[in-house]
């Protein structure tokens, strides 16, 4: 289950974060809106209410949240970072069509054995590609 927006807060003030103005609010956004967010998005949402609020401090907060197991970082495509705020193990699906990502409840038996060919495996980061239901029912539509 995922801890809620006070619960966050202490885990990340008992591990030494000084929790500023501007990386309440970006936990805050996080917690009220669950999803694949990248900084820009989240900066662009936030800075009409805090107008002191800098590309750089999202970033960090970012960077720091990730750090912390607040959020996973996800870079499905080359030049975009995502953080997701479900962090418990599980895939992702990439829309080639409208760009969704969508989370998917599948585990890894890879992961589950700890190893794979000698190597140890601490973490599983997978996704899959192709056509969203939501797009693929578009689809369908447009041809009746």
């Amino acid at each position: 289950m995922k801890p809620t927006f006070e619960e966050s807060l202490e885990v990340l003030s008992g591990q030494g974060l000084v929790l500023t103005l501007q990386r309440r609010a970006i936990l805050q956004f996080l917690h009220e809106r669950q999803g694949h967010w990248t900084a820009e998005a989240i900066y662009t949402q936030l800075r009409p209410r805090y107008g002191s609020l800098s590309r750089a401090t999202v970033y960090k907060t970012l960077e720091l949240l990730c750090e912390a197991g607040e959020l996973q970082c996800l870079r499905l495509c080359r030049d975009v970072t995502h953080f997701d705020t479900f962090t418990g193990p599980h895939h992702h699906f990439l829309c080639d069509t409208c760009g969704a990502i969508i989370d998917l409840p599948l585990e890894c038996p890879i992961q589950a054995r700890g190893r794979v060919e000698g190597h140890r495996v601490d973490r599983c980061v997978a996704f899959f590609t192709g056509v969203c239901e939501g797009c693929l029912d578009q689809s369908v539509d447009q041809l009746r």
